[in-house]
């Protein structure tokens, strides 16, 4: 094994998995090592190391890293000295003259190596990339490009290797067919079958298993749209077509980050990690046509998922943070489309924010009233910008017993001095609520904050076993607003607001599930919801009032009792008043299903043996009152 940490550092071996013995020290600095054993010969063995300093120097994105390469025979004796034979293959790593030629591990975070069970001389070595080499990397320049980033492209924009995936931690070989390996990466698992071929073809073996996590995600605001775009970590800026096959494109690659529909072209805002706004223009199949860089040539603060926003009111107005300063542009029209990756020198001028604690973490501008602009630091603290696209004044608002990271911001769309601010850390009161612009707030966090755990006192109650909440979002339904939270567990929310009292009810209990949610987006008109998760995909719905809402009255105390539950057949429906003005039943989508009611000597039940199986909800109205309860079909 390889020893990088304290005491000696280097190959060890041992005979009986107790005692180990130093092989070779290997270099005077040494990072995280891979062992590839040779499966024909157990005396033979390759390394890769990170080693600070020393080796084979590579360049990725602008950083530097270091690496060796070695080959180790154990001859006799303990494998020590002449028992063992070390052959420095360091200087035969890839590298090149492209960006994404040399080899590079991101200082230890994917690496691995493996050495064919059929062909001694076939040694796959992933990185940041995948490399193969036929003659066990005895020959400097030689190893095939084979997977990861697409090879001989030029930043700043690049592409991936052909239905593969950059950052590859394993490798297989296949134990019988000495043509076929595997890989395992952060976009999943992919096959080749034939690891000879000069251009090695993968295709991919995820089939279902779902690796994207979005950070961000927009839906597009054309009525009747199914489109949605989203940045991801570590898979740039995804765009959704809504065609037949459910066809994903990658208009931008690096880190996606923050993204937004514009209502007054065709185009569409997309950021990557730390700095870098486009605006962009796409064709049919989601392939960038055309682009435009925005971002002002500042010096960059910025957070690596950075928020910024556009005025719901006035697309073309856009708000920046940078690190403890805001920047506004008044019309990013003016950025004609270049192509150019150059920062802008014009256009953009700074909302001077005095004694501003942290970095801007979380910006939102209000669509009526308008122009009121709100911003949340990662100290804690909140901005309010009146009249943001002009003449503005800046007022610091302090809302009583909050701490933490301001991760989200949430106006109310027809009324901008409601407001909710979303707190993300652990063990923090996690939302506040103001109705007036900020000069009073209620906190709204209710159950989800969990219990208190045991030897907490009574005046640390925000010290608790509650789920870290990210973001927030007011759902302007045709019958109520519907306030929704994303958490660390799933997707939580409520139609009725009431301080510390709030009850959260999960949604998409069977769909969402508990996967982290990171975004919500929502067209009001015609009630297109679209949720991100980090790791469980993107999940929509249509949803216009408030009857579709899952669970949304079930905490009422009313006797309503359904069964047998799961149901086969009839599905019984005992009230504790049998006068019913309307029983309808709905899938988990809010879409209504044609059942039939029957009433049998004053017992009703509902027919339900044309469902599919699984969950259905029933949904009750009777004296002005609405009730849900769910049920499963067998």
């Amino acid at each position: 094994y390889i020893n990088a940490g304290i005491g000696s550092s280097g190959l060890f071996r041992s005979t009986d998995g107790k005692n180990f013995n130093l092989v070779h020290a290997l270099t005077s600095s040494l990072g995280r090592g891979i062992i590839g054993l040779n499966p024909q010969n157990e005396n033979a063995l390759y390394l890769v190391c990170v080693t600070p300093g020393t080796g084979m120097i590579s360049e990725f994105l602008g950083r530097n890293g270091y690496h060796s390469l070695f080959k180790y025979y154990y001859r006799s004796g303990n494998g020590s000295g002449a028992g063992g034979q070390l052959i420095n293959l360091s200087q035969n790593l890839p590298k090149g003259g492209w960006p994404f030629d040399d080899y590079h591990s991101q200082t230890g975070y994917c690496m691995d190596i493996k050495v064919s069970p059929h062909d001694s001389n076939l040694v796959a070595l992933s990185g940041v990339n995948l490399n193969i080499s036929h003659d066990g990397f005895s020959t400097p320049n030689l190893a095939k490009f084979a997977g990861g980033y697409y090879h001989k492209v030029d930043t700043p924009f690049y592409q991936i290797y052909p239905n593969h995936h950059p950052d590859l931690q394993i490798t297989v070989f296949h134990p019988t067919n000495k043509k076929v390996m595997m890989t395992g990466s952060d976009g999943g698992i992919h096959l080749t079958r034939d690891v000879y071929a000069n251009q090695v073809v993968w295709e991919s073996l995820n089939n279902g298993y779902v690796t994207t996590q979005f950070y961000t995600l927009a839906v597009d605001k054309k009525i009747g749209s199914n489109k949605v775009i989203g940045g991801l970590q570590d898979n740039g800026t995804l765009y959704y077509l809504a065609d037949e096959k459910d066809n994903w494109s990658m208009p931008v690659d690096y880190d996606g980050a923050y993204c937004h529909f514009l209502d007054f072209s065709p185009f569409f805002l997309a950021a990557k990690q730390q700095a870098g706004l486009f605006k962009l223009a796409v064709n049919s199949a989601g392939k960038r046509i055309a682009f435009s860089r925005l971002d002002p040539n500042v010096p960059g603060n910025y957070l690596f998922i950075n928020p910024y926003t556009i005025d719901p009111n006035n697309n073309r107005t856009l708000y920046l943070p940078n690190g403890n300063k805001l920047y506004r542009c008044v019309d990013i029209n003016q950025f004609e489309m270049d192509n150019q990756f150059l920062k802008r020198n014009s256009g953009w001028d700074e909302i001077q924010i005095n004694g501003l604690a942290g970095t801007v973490s979380a910006v939102e501008v209000s669509k009526n009233p308008s122009n009121i602009l709100y911003l949340g630091t990662s100290g804690s603290d909140l901005y309010r910008v009146d009249t943001a696209n002009g003449n503005y004044s800046v007022t610091n608002i302090k809302i009583p017993n909050s701490s933490g990271f301001v991760s989200s911001i949430a106006t109310h769309p027809k009324d901008g001095n409601k407001l909710v601010v979303v707190f993300s850390n652990y063990n923090v009161y996690s939302l506040f609520y103001s109705e007036n612009g900020g000069a009073t707030w209620q906190n709204i966090s209710g159950d989800l904050e969990g219990e208190i755990q045991p030897g907490v006192p009574a005046d640390f109650k925000q010290i608790n076993n509650g789920p870290s909440c990210r973001l927030a979002k007011f759902i302007d339904l045709q019958d109520s607003t519907w306030l929704l939270v994303g958490t660390s567990v799933g997707l939580f929310g409520t139609l009725t607001i009431d301080s510390m009292n709030t009850k959260w009810m999960r949604v998409g209990e069977t769909t969402i599930g508990t996967n982290v949610v990171t975004a919500i987006d929502y067209r009001s008109p015609d009630g297109y919801l679209a949720v991100a998760t980090h790791g469980g995909g993107v999940f929509t719905a249509s949803l216009t009032h408030s009857e579709f809402i899952v669970g949304s009255s079930e905490t009422d105390n009313i006797h309503l009792k359904l069964y047998p539950n799961p149901a086969a057949n009839r599905l019984n429906v005992e009230l504790q008043k049998s006068e019913y003005a309307e029983i309808s039943v709905y899938d988990l989508v809010g879409v209504k299903q044609p059942v039939k009611l029957v009433v049998e000597a004053e017992k009703v039940s509902l027919d339900v043996s044309n469902l599919k199986s699984g969950g259905y909800l029933v949904y009750i109205q009777q004296n002005g009152k609405s009730y849900i309860r769910r049920f499963v079909k067998s």
